[in-house]
């Protein structure tokens, strides 16, 4: 997970949901120098998995987070919401409708 949020909100929110055991990397504000719509915390996951970012494929629901993926050289689903709809999601490799539209198959055929 690569988020721009301190890692203390976002441990609560993975616990409150019981998801964080889902989550070998989770890179946070405190983990890269600066916050999307720069790439570095998108990197700084690659890096700790040791995966290319060429393989990587983002899935984030703002223009900023597919920003962010595009300048990584990774590949990127926009799942928009209500709030981001108005986005320009024009960078994203993809994008769908919900979260309900993205299988594993789907991600192996964009990395």
């Amino acid at each position: 997970m690569a988020t721009s949020s301190y890692r203390e909100s976002v441990t609560a929110v993975l616990a409150r949901v019981d998801v964080g055991r889902y989550f070998e990397v989770i890179g946070t504000y405190e983990s890269a120098p600066r916050r999307k719509p720069h790439p570095d915390v998108l990197l700084y996951v690659a890096s700790r998995l040791e995966v290319a970012p060429d393989a990587c494929v983002v899935l984030d629901d703002a223009e900023k987070g597919i920003v962010a993926a595009h300048a990584a050289g990774m590949k990127s689903i926009a799942v928009p919401t209500a709030d981001t709809r108005d986005n320009d999601f024009s960078r994203a490799t993809l994008v769908v409708a919900s979260l309900e539209a993205v299988s594993p198959d789907l991600i192996d055929s964009l990395a």
